[in-house]
Parts: C-alpha cells; sequence; structure tokens
C-alpha cells in the first residue's frame, strides 16, 4: 500500500514536471498582471490608489480571496510562483487520476501530459491556454478535470461539489463544464452507457408506474414464471442531492460576482460595452469569422484525428469522456453558427458570443488525443502478447530500408520547411513532420515491407497487421511530437531574458532592463499617489512601478461602465490628426504628443489627470513648455506636466 501511493506521488511529481516545462514563463505572465494585481489591491485597497482599472469592478472574488491574503506576506513576484505551484501541483493531482480512471496503468499519466500540454499550445483554435501563469482559470481546471475522474467512476455528489468549485474560479469554464456532464448525467440515467442500454430503457418505463403495476417485459409476454429469471436488475443512478446543493453554493462565488457587474447600469451601456468586449478587444477569443485559418485549420487536423481515434476505443468510462470532448464541439458548432448566422447584428452577437463558445474545444480535443491515443496504443499493444499473434521481427535489410526511408522524408521536409519555405522552427513545423513520418510508417508497415505475423488464419493476420499500424501512428503523434519540441520549450521557459509580457521600444524590439530602470526609479522618486500616461502596451507598469496609470490595452476592466470608459480613453490618448488633418492613431506616445498642441494637452491632462507621462525616445522628441524632462535612459523618457500637483 506504501510503495504503491509512493509510486503515485511520484507519477504526480513527474507530471507536475512535465508542467512547469510548459509554463514556467518568467513573472509576470500575460494574465498575472492583470488577475495578481486587482487580488492585491482587493485586500489593500491603498496599494496603487486611484487606479481606473483596479477601482473597477471585481468579477472573481474566489481567486481574490485565494491568493490576494499572500500580499502581506509576499512580493507580487513570490505570490505568482506559489500560486503557480499550487494551480500545477493540483492539475498534475488531477489529471494523474483522470488519467488513471481511464488508463489504469502506472506511469501513463506523464506522456499522456506532455501530449496534452502540447497539442494544446500547438493546435488551439481560440487562444485557450492551460498550463501557464495563476488566474482564475488555473485554478478552475484542477477541479474540472477532479470532477471528470468522479463522473467516470459515477461519483456524482463528488462530481458536483467539483464542478462547483470550478465555478466559483471562473463560472464560464465551471459553467459550460456543468451544462455537458449534466446532459452526460442523464443519458447515464437511462442507461446509454450501459450494455443493456436497449433493456433499460425499455423497464425504465416501469419507473414511473405505481409499484402495484410495475411489470417487466416477460411478464407482459405472459412467462411470470421465469420472469425473475430472465430479467437482470437495473443498476439505479439516484439524484446527487448533495453534489447539487454544495456544488451549486460553492458556484454561487463565481456566479453573483458575474451578475453584479453591471448592477445599476443602463441597458445602452450594456450593450455597447459588449460590443466593445467581443469585437475590439477579445475578438480573437471570442468570433469565429476573425480567427486566423491557420488555427481553424490546424484544429481541424486535430479533431479529426480524435474522431478516427474514437473508432478504435471502446468501453463505458471512455464512451462517457468521448461524450464529453463531443459536448465541447458541439458547443463550438453552435457558437460559429450563432456567429454567423447573426453577424450582421453586432449587437445580439456580443450578446451571445461574450460567452466564450470555444474555450473548452481547444483543451478537450487534446485531451481526447492524449487520453485516447495511450489507450488505444496499449490496448493494440495488449494484443501483441496473444500467442495467436506472435511476431516474427522482420529481417535487418527490411528494417533498414524502412530507417532509410522516414529519414529521407525527415530531412527533405526539414528541408523543404526551414530553408525554402523559411518557416520558423515552432511546434507546428515538427508536428507536419511527424505527420508525414506515421503515414509514411503506416505505408511502408503494410505494403511492401510487411510484419509477418503467425495466426490462425489469413484474417486475423490481416488484423493484427493493422493495429501494428495503428500502433505506429499513435505512438508517434503521442510521443515523437511532443518530444521534439520539448527542448525548444525548455529553452524559452529558462531563458532569463525573455518574457511575454516585456514592452517593446520604437524600434518594436523588447526592452526588459530599461522597462525595468524606468519603473524602479518611478518607484523609488516620485509621489505614492502620482498617476500616469503609459505606453499602451505597458501593462506591467503596476507590477513594477507601484503607481496609477490611466489605462493600458491589456488591462480591460470587467463591469460595463468601466469598459466604455476605458475604451473612450483608449481612442482618445492614441489617436492624433496628422498633417493631412486625417485621423491616425499610434502607439507611440511621443508621435502623438509632437502632433498634439499644448492646449489638447492641457485638456487630456484635466480629463484624466495624470501627473507624468512615461514614452520612448525617438528621432524628434517633444518640446512643449508644459513639459519637463524627469529622467531619461536609452529607451524610455519620463516627463512631468508643469503645474501638476501629484495627490
Amino acid at each position: 500500500m506504501l510503495a504503491s501511493r509512493l509510486k503515485t506521488f511520484l507519477e504526480i511529481v513527474a507530471v507536475f514536471a512535465v508542467f512547469f516545462i510548459f509554463g514556467a514563463w518568467k513573472v509576470p505572465d500575460v494574465n498575472e498582471a492583470h488577475y495578481i494585481c486587482k487580488a492585491i489591491n482587493y485586500w489593500q485597497p491603498d496599494w496603487v490608489p486611484d487606479d481606473p482599472f483596479l477601482q473597477s469592478g471585481d468579477a472573481h472574488w474566489a481567486f481574490y480571496l485565494a491568493i490576494g491574503w499572500l500580499s502581506f506576506f509576499c512580493s507580487p513576484t513570490a505570490m505568482a510562483w506559489i500560486g503557480r505551484i499550487v494551480a500545477w501541483s493540483l492539475l498534475a493531482w488531477s489529471w494523474q487520476r483522470l488519467s488513471f480512471a481511464l488508463i489504469p496503468v502506472r506511469w501513463a499519466a506523464i506522456p499522456t501530459a506532455l501530449a496534452l500540454g502540447y497539442y494544446i499550445e500547438s493546435f488551439h483554435m481560440a487562444g485557450e491556454w492551460l498550463i501557464g501563469g495563476i488566474e482564475g482559470k488555473s485554478l478552475a481546471y484542477p477541479f474540472i478535470f477532479f470532477a471528470l475522474e468522479a463522473m467516470l467512476r459515477r461519483r456524482w455528489n463528488r462530481t458536483g461539489i467539483f464542478l462547483g468549485m470550478a465555478c466559483a474560479f471562473h463560472i464560464l469554464v465551471g459553467g459550460w463544464v456543468t451544462l455537458i456532464v449534466g446532459v452526460i448525467f442523464f443519458a447515464d440515467w437511462l442507461g446509454l452507457y450501459s450494455k443493456r442500454a436497449k433493456n433499460n430503457l425499455c423497464d425504465l418505463c416501469a419507473d414511473f408506474a405505481p409499484s402495484a403495476v410495475k411489470f417487466n417485459r416477460k411478464e407482459r409476454k405472459g412467462s411470470a414464471k421465469n420472469a425473475k429469471e430472465h430479467s437482470a436488475p437495473i443498476r439505479r443512478i439516484k439524484l446527487p442531492y448533495i453534489g447539487l446543493i454544495i456544488g451549486g453554493l460553492l458556484a454561487l462565488c463565481g456566479l453573483l460576482p458575474a451578475l453584479m457587474l453591471d448592477a445599476g447600469t443602463s441597458t445602452e451601456t450594456v450593450h455597447k460595452a459588449h460590443q466593445i468586449y467581443v469585437f475590439n478587444r477579445l475578438d480573437h477569443h471570442l468570433v469565429p469569422y476573425k480567427f486566423k485559418d491557420s488555427f481553424l485549420l490546424r484544429f481541424a487536423l486535430l479533431t479529426i484525428f480524435w474522431i478516427l481515434l474514437c473508432r478504435h476505443t471502446g468501453g463505458r468510462k471512455q464512451r462517457m469522456f468521448n461524450a464529453f470532448v463531443w459536448g465541447t464541439l458541439v458547443i463550438a458548432a453552435i457558437g460559429m453558427i450563432l456567429a454567423h448566422c447573426f453577424s450582421a447584428n453586432k449587437e445580439l452577437s456580443a450578446e451571445i458570443l461574450r460567452f466564450y463558445w470555444f474555450r473548452l474545444s481547444d483543451i478537450a480535443v487534446p485531451m481526447g488525443i492524449a487520453l485516447g491515443g495511450m489507450r488505444c496504443c496499449l490496448s493494440q499493444m495488449k494484443n501483441w502478447t496473444n500467442p495467436e499473434y506472435r511476431l516474427n521481427m522482420p529481417s535487418f535489410s527490411k528494417i533498414l530500408g524502412v530507417v532509410a526511408i522516414i529519414t529521407t522524408i525527415y530531412f527533405i521536409t526539414t528541408y523543404i520547411c526551414f530553408e525554402w519555405l523559411k518557416f520558423t522552427p515552432d511546434a507546428n513545423v515538427a508536428w507536419a513532420i511527424t505527420l508525414l513520418m506515421c503515414l509514411a510508417s503506416f505505408a511502408l508497415t503494410l505494403r511492401p515491407l510487411r510484419f509477418n505475423f503467425t495466426a490462425k488464419s489469413a484474417k486475423d493476420s490481416q488484423r493484427a497487421q493493422r493495429g501494428l499500424a495503428i500502433t505506429l501512428i499513435y505512438i508517434a503523434l503521442i510521443f515523437y511530437a511532443p518530444l521534439t519540441i520539448l527542448p525548444n520549450y525548455a529553452d524559452l521557459r529558462t531563458h532569463s531574458g525573455l518574457c511575454r509580457t516585456d514592452t517593446t521600444g520604437p524600434n518594436g524590439k523588447r526592452t526588459p532592463a530599461e522597462w525595468l530602470d524606468m519603473c524602479q526609479w518611478i518607484k523609488e522618486n516620485t509621489p505614492p499617489t502620482a498617476k500616469f500616461w503609459i505606453p499602451r502596451d505597458g501593462m506591467t507598469f503596476k507590477w513594477h512601478a507601484r503607481r496609477s496609470d490611466i489605462g493600458t490595452w491589456k488591462n480591460i476592466p470587467q463591469d460595463s461602465e468601466s469598459i466604455v470608459n476605458w475604451f473612450t480613453a483608449m481612442k482618445e490618448l492614441y489617436k492624433y490628426k496628422n498633417a493631412e488633418g486625417e485621423n491616425a492613431d499610434d502607439r507611440l506616445i511621443t508621435t502623438l504628443l509632437n502632433n498634439k498642441t499644448e492646449e489638447q494637452i492641457a485638456e487630456m491632462q484635466q480629463k484624466y489627470g495624470f501627473d507624468y507621462i512615461l514614452c520612448a525616445q525617438a528621432y524628434e522628441m517633444p518640446t512643449h513648455s508644459t513639459l519637463e524632462l524627469v529622467y531619461e535612459n536609452d529607451v524610455y523618457v519620463l516627463y512631468s506636466f508643469r503645474g501638476s500637483i501629484a495627490r
């Protein structure tokens, strides 16, 4: 018992290491500056006071309560790492349990975790991710995995409680899964996942009749004598009242703040905010006809592979899991249909598309590939131990020929991709190369270099050969494809100078050292109540400088009124009239200042209340008398607005 638990613990540690390689970006990651700063301000309102984003509505109470209290003892960076370790630990534990529920083989969770991380990152459709920085959904997905594991074992009360916890941390992620699992529960209640599905459906009618008139099919035919002998008992599934009650109460922690965001706001403002949210800010996640064609194609190919894979997997648990994946695809398909049907009506489209119809399918299909592929490989390999399918190894010349042909395909494809087509060496190219190798293996395995099997009949021999070919393909997809890109991931995550939230200078290159230098100077030499106009991509300004800003593109608020105010600020702050008198926009504040008069800048200062302007160096710097140079480095310049008094 102790040895078994130790092996389980080591397996979870190994899965955690896989997730660490995929998610260990330099702090802060893309959404960490958004979520953690809100969590800190939730517990300490005087932390970066009078900031428009931090003062906006709070949408994730459970996350703020779970993480924000650490701000009394830790820096934001330490909070991020603690949150990551907790989230990845829960994710590794839940994935090991889910993997073992479907594939009861020790250590199988490690390669499935590797395949999961690889396919989510490389084959998403709507930009959804699972393994990365800490935020609300980072804590919601582990409880979804726990819920799916409990669902497969028909522990419905546990399922309801885990789904409630997932909804508490992220109402949209948990809500969609709850809908799908609810449908699966009723399908299981009807007996659709049982071997006796048809009989159960017939017997189900008797459940609704009074006990005095209940009878089975045999009795209806007049064979009452043998009815008890021939009618097998039906497995009764009770409604999980405890799970519904506890899970529902937990889900309110995520539902109530979402409902309260627009309380007291006019309907016109709410509709306008939803359109801004869907079509101006997050269209790359929410609007399917604006997704990149390459993303749609890759996701479609992965979905086709999963559908083909379903033909080679069976069993009640696998059917229930496949139903979950199908449910996410149905939701995505409905979202696409609605988006195209109502594309001419932006107001209605925004009300529909803001619910992230495509989020779960980006996660579920890679889950299906990882778990289904491993299950298929193991089931096919199990047949090899059957004495009827004893494998006779081919000759050395045949093996050498297969290796030579596959190696030739590999290097030719690599040359075409990297040298001729000038592709960047990312995960997608590795997968394309893998696909060609799989197809080559499949063709070479069947004919003419076929393996010889000793079987009772030619039909059994053909079945064994086909099973071997399928196994080779899925082994390549599950093991080889992720392993080809793993060194690249490890290099990216451990590279000290790379952070996805680094700002870019006027030359388009990342400037982390100069940005940190400027933020540190501001933190040490400006009043705590000062407010700044900063570059549009300066999402980490509050994180490093501990000062308020008047808005960045990344940090969009959640409540409708704040969204409208934020979008108005983004349009006014980064637009100007060029030499021809036409409206233009530019992310470089230096260009904006050079194209605005002192009166216009003074009007903006009065409206937004900034005391300092942080901008990048340019060939022509502003010469307004109202601006006073305070500090500069090789990339950034800090101006104070004359006459402004820091509050």
